[in-house]
């Protein structure tokens, strides 16, 4: 009898833990800034002279970066 006591709040435990995630959101992650630069990749193929041409995006993050924040959540 003890023991389905012990399992019954555990189980009230667990659901009350998703429940508080699911209205307070789940973990986040905050990333720094990072620059995009479009860019064209032209590749000469030896069959022909006609180039094959590809628009690409090259991603650059920083060094380092730090952060300085405060959470205040609201209701």
């Amino acid at each position: 009898m003890i023991s389905n006591l012990i399992n019954e709040r555990k189980d009230t435990m667990m659901s009350t833990i998703t429940e508080v995630q699911d209205k307070w959101s789940h973990g986040q992650t905050i990333k720094g800034p990072i620059l995009k630069v479009p860019y064209i990749e032209k590749i000469y193929n030896s069959d022909n002279d006609k180039p094959i041409i590809r628009k690409k995006i090259a991603s650059f993050l920083p060094e380092g970066i730090n952060i300085g924040a405060e959470v205040l959540p609201k209701l």
